[in-house]
């Protein structure tokens, strides 16, 4: 018999398969992540009414009283190594596996964009309403802040939706667009962890340019020019490595917001300690995947974009999955990681 239970969070009635107490769930209203608990006898003893249905089949397609439970079978994540080989070949079969689902949010997501953009631009005029044409450099700066301020909330929706939609993708849920739009309980999270990891990108690239700059504009104690150069060089290679360091390191930083229920520093103290090691790996699988999604996207007519947009983003769902130890389903099968373990 199935188990149900209430979420602690919302009071939703869930029903998960008999079997899987123990486990992680994602409740589909409030994606609270909840332990799944034992069958309680009110559920595991059927009633005068349950022995008149069919029996419970946890393979076939949810009914319409089947509450979805996203599985998440993992309680307990652990750092562990992956290879760029794993990464791009898991990546590549459940995007093969799930295509009609992928290319769906490629084109919800490239909708949003672009509803975004256009939003953007009649940001533009509000400004111009209220300060009028007497003080231009004003309008100016609203508007600059305005259009940065909408670009960030925007741009953090479309994040955690994607991040919702694949991870739904990649534990299975057969019905992954259930649930991809309830992400207010952690969406400023998303924001200001994504502007923060923005921050340490474009400020890691600023001292090393702020550094340098004495080289490229003075001559500096009358140093010879192979110092100065050597210096820029160093200085140059520095920034590229806290950049991708940075952007190796802090990059599951949002998928364990998303999925854990991260606080933003927990986040980022976690992604850190996940990704180590796999930092080599992550920026490979990344370079492989930009330039050829780059080339079709080219060939496409920019068309291939609604397939390249949900590729990155499954591939760092992956990645999160596998360095965090977490099982990865690439059948489509919502319960194949369920009878892995």
């Amino acid at each position: 018999m199935p188990i149900e239970f209430d979420c602690p969070q919302c009071g939703k009635r869930l029903r998960v398969p008999d079997g899987s107490e123990g486990r992680q769930a994602i409740c589909p209203d409030c994606s609270r992540q909840v332990e799944i608990p034992s069958a309680t006898p009110s559920s595991a003893t059927p009633s005068s009414a349950d022995k008149t249905e069919p029996s419970f089949n946890p393979y076939a397609a949810p009914s319409g009283d089947f509450e979805s439970v996203e599985p998440n079978v993992s309680s307990e994540i652990s750092p562990t190594l992956t290879t760029m080989s794993e990464i791009l070949t898991t990546s590549t079969q459940i995007f093969k596996n799930n295509l009609g689902n992928l290319a769906l949010m490629g084109i919800i997501l490239i909708a949003l964009s672009i509803g975004s953009s256009i939003a953007s631009s009649l940001l533009g005029i509000i400004p111009v309403v209220f300060v009028g044409q007497a003080n231009e450099t004003v309008a100016a700066i609203a508007t600059g802040v305005l259009q940065i301020a909408w670009g960030q909330a925007f741009g953090a929706f479309i994040v955690a939706v994607g991040l919702r939609y694949t991870l739904s993708v990649v534990a299975g849920n057969p019905n992954p667009f259930e649930g991809a739009f309830r992400i207010w309980n952690y969406f400023w999270r998303v924001l200001f962890a994504q502007m923060l990891i923005y921050l340490l990108m474009i400020a890691s690239t600023l001292v090393c340019a702020l550094l340098a700059a004495p080289f490229v504009w003075f001559e500096w104690g009358n140093m010879p020019d192979t110092v100065s150069i050597s210096v820029i060089v160093v200085l140059s290679v520095v920034a590229i490595v806290g950049y991708f360091w940075i952007y190796t390191r802090l990059l599951i930083t949002l998928p364990l917001i998303v999925d854990r229920n991260n606080r933003i520093l927990e986040a980022i103290t976690n992604s850190i300690t996940y990704t180590k090691g796999n930092a080599l790996a992550i920026l490979g699988s990344f370079l492989v995947a930009g330039i050829l999604g780059t080339i079709f996207a080219i060939v496409t007519c920019l068309i291939g974009t609604v397939l390249v947009v949900p590729f990155y983003m499954l591939m760092t769902v992956v990645i999160y999955r596998l360095s965090t130890g977490q099982p990865v389903t690439t059948s489509g099968n919502p319960f194949e990681a369920l009878k892995e373990n």
